[in-house]
Parts: structure tokens; C-alpha cells; sequence
């Protein structure tokens, strides 16, 4: 996808939402110290309703108020069945709170030894912030990974009040 049809301005750079016939099948955040890639930008009027939904949930989270974007449906049909389950378990998890990749593996797979391909799903997500892997840590408590680097999932967190 090289055009996206919604865009939101934040401090570390452009959220950039790609919104198709079923919801929003992706939404890119900027990496700090990466150059951001260009997108063309497009309309359409089925898009329009959606996108200023999108545009107040975004608003009033980065203002601070719990979101769980429920109102925003996602596209996530190309996903595996794995995939979708592991990120289903994640829009699970509330504001302010998080739990190990190895937690959510129990509760996705039944075992925790499922961790490595629960952080693999997790890591393959296209929409982050909607579907909240930022809220899932390594087993000793360390921030782990993110597809937008370490600085935008600490920002997440810090906003919720589940890390100092």
C-alpha cells in the first residue's frame, strides 16, 4: 500500500491510516530517527465517516482518556487465524494495564511456551494502539519490543499510567 486515506499529526511524527470496504486495515506510526516514507493521500466517501471517528477516538487518547476503540471496525481478514487470536486476546487487555507475551500466550494457546509466536504476532500487527501490543512486556518486566521503536511504546504506556 503506498496511499493512505487517513492521517493524524503527532509530536513524533504522522499516524498514517490505511481504511478499506471492511475498517481499518492499517495504521503507521512513525519511527523516531527513521525518515518516514511518503504516502499519497486519498479520499473516498465511505472513508469519511470513519476516519473522524477515528480522528476523535485518537484525540481523546492522546488527551489521556481510556480508549478501547471498540467503534472502529478493523479489517484483519488477511491475518492468519493465529494472528487475529493473538491480537483479539490483546484489544482485551485495558488501559493502564499489561501483562508478559508469556501471559498472553496462556491465555491465546494454553501454554505459556507459546510466548516467541505470540511476540511474533504481536510484532506482524497493523494496527497498533487500536489492537494494544505496547501493553505486552517481556517476562522480566522489560518493554520488550515495538514495530515503531522502544520511544513510542513507552510514550503509550506513560500515557496510560502503566509505567512511571
Amino acid at each position: 500500500m503506498d496511499a493512505a486515506n487517513f492521517k493524524y499529526e503527532h509530536p513524533l511524527g504522522a499516524l498514517w491510516g490505511f481504511i478499506g470496504e471492511q475498517g481499518l486495515r492499517r495504521l503507521c506510526l512513525p519511527a523516531p530517527g527513521k525518515a518516514q516514507r511518503p504516502f499519497h493521500f486519498l479520499h473516498s466517501a465511505p472513508n469519511v465517516t470513519l476516519a473522524r471517528t477515528l480522528r476523535a477516538a485518537l484525540e481523546s487518547y492522546f488527551a489521556g482518556t481510556p480508549q478501547t476503540f471498540e467503534e472502529i471496525p478493523l479489517d484483519l481478514g488477511e491475518a492468519t487465524c493465529f494472528r487475529r487470536k493473538v491480537w483479539s486476546a490483546a484489544r482485551k487487555l485495558a488501559w493502564g494495564t499489561t501483562c508478559t507475551y508469556g501471559e498472553l500466550a496462556r491465555s491465546v494457546a494454553g501454554t505459556s511456551s507459546a510466548a516467541r509466536a505470540v511476540g511474533n504476532a504481536l510484532g506482524a500487527n497493523p494496527i497498533p494502539i487500536l489492537v494494544p501490543c505496547h501493553r505486552v512486556l517481556s517476562a522480566n518486566g522489560r518493554l520488550g519490543g515495538f514495530s515503531a521503536g522502544l520511544e513510542w511504546k513507552e510514550t503509550l504506556l506513560k500515557l496510560e499510567g502503566a509505567i512511571e
